[in-house]
């Protein structure tokens, strides 16, 4: 296939794929008042990860899954340099684990409803005692109900694909 359209191939594929699964995740949660959502809610995210790398042509060779196993009160950290990340993370979701989202994200249609139903974290990265105050609720969080939490330490993606400065949220949400 000629290169342009197989990667219009995978957008629209990746898009109506995605819209499909944010679709059924959003029904479950809101039929089940997001009770459910602590376990059954990672597993649709886990399809839409590996499904969304199929997509894009990505075979995942992950190390070390098994220290992912059962709800256990962890932070796992990332480099956060490309969209696919996302979809790895996704892809890698244990039972009871959810992401540090950027707060911006909860007013994006669809894409911050869902993460907001399951209780993802989200920090208002623009304002630092906010950001603080979101952590300190997170550790508390992590702890009660033994999470696994995945952050990004750059805080953001990189737009040049290198590691940007670490911001200090993940490791005193570790530390706590």
């Amino acid at each position: 296939m000629v290169p342009f359209f197989k990667l219009l191939y995978q957008q629209i594929t990746g898009w109506l794929y995605s819209g499909i699964m944010f679709s059924l995740l959003t029904i479950f949660l809101v039929g089940s008042l997001g009770l459910a959502s602590r376990y059954a809610s990672p597993t649709i995210v886990k399809w839409w990860g590996r499904g969304m790398l199929f997509w894009c042509g990505v075979r995942l060779n992950a190390v070390g899954t098994e220290h992912l196993k059962g709800a256990k009160a962890r932070v796992v950290t990332y480099n956060h340099a490309s969209n696919l990340d996302i979809f790895v993370i996704c892809a890698l979701l244990p039972t009871a684990g959810v992401h540090v989202m950027k707060r911006e994200l909860l007013f994006v249609p669809f894409v911050g409803w869902g993460p907001w139903l399951m209780r993802y974290i989200f920090v208002d990265r623009r304002n630092r005692d906010r950001a603080i105050a979101s952590m300190k609720k997170a550790s508390k969080r992590v702890k009660e109900e033994e999470l696994t939490v995945f952050i990004a330490p750059e805080g953001t993606r990189s737009k040049t694909r290198e590691l940007l400065p670490f911001k200090m949220g993940a490791f005193h949400l570790a530390h706590e």
